[in-house]
């Protein structure tokens, strides 16, 4: 099972939420790269994720189509003020005509734009979902294995909390085969890591791949708070 690191300082909200290893001195939070702790293959393995999808999805059409059938019925009623109002020919009738035209557009766009909002909310809570269940499958050997291809430098040392130390460590040969030949690996224990996520050190920086910051970067991608 392969999963998606976060990485980037920063993070573009209207794109394809890609994001490069910073090498400046210093710590360098998490975007979201082609590489990542988790996979599109890692989402659709999850059978609890599908069927979070497949609710959203419903939502989505919902909400779409009740934003639609406001702005079908008022333009409904602002055709029919129209006509009667150039019947009558009466100036008061044409205001009126234009008054409910606005009011139709506001609230079109206001619906769409409450539709956009839950939209979003729960795209929050599939990725909370789907990201939880990886770590409790065990997801911390792949996450590890990703971070390592974004670490730059020589001297690495990965920081784990002890629940995941044993698991990481019974696959500490096959992470150094993934390093370069100059490079060197260290696993060690640190109680202040999240389960299920991993700091990874080395005289550049610090690429940090724990799940809230993964999920902060996604919330910042989204628009849903900085």
């Amino acid at each position: 099972m392969m999963a998606h690191i976060i990485k980037g300082n920063d993070v573009d909200p209207m794109a394809t939420l890609t994001g490069d290893l910073k090498r400046p001195q210093g710590t360098v939070s998490t975007g979201l790269p082609p590489r990542g702790v988790i996979k599109r293959e890692v989402l659709s393995a999850t059978g609890e994720a599908e069927r979070i999808l497949n609710q959203a999805k419903k939502e989505a059409a919902h909400l779409i189509h009740q934003a639609q059938e406001v702005l079908k019925g008022a333009l409904k009623h602002v055709e029919s003020e129209r006509a009667a109002g150039y019947e009558r020919g009466h100036q008061e009738g044409l205001s009126q005509v234009t008054e409910l035209m606005t009011k139709a557009r506001y609230e079109y766009e206001k619906s769409l734009q409450e539709a956009e909002g839950d939209i979003v909310a729960l795209v929050m809570q599939i990725a909370e979902k789907i990201i939880g269940n990886a770590i409790e499958q065990g997801a911390i050997v792949d996450i590890v294995k990703q971070a390592l291809q974004g670490a730059v430098g020589h001297k690495i040392i990965v920081r784990l909390h002890p629940d995941d130390l044993m698991r990481v460590r019974s696959h500490e040969a096959e992470l150094k085969n993934k390093l370069d030949h100059q490079q060197t690996l260290q696993l060690r224990e640190d109680e202040s890591v999240i389960p299920g996520g991993c700091l990874i050190e080395t005289e550049v920086g610090t690429i940090d791949a724990q799940l809230p910051t993964q999920l902060a970067a996604i919330k910042k991608a989204l628009g849903l708070g900085s």
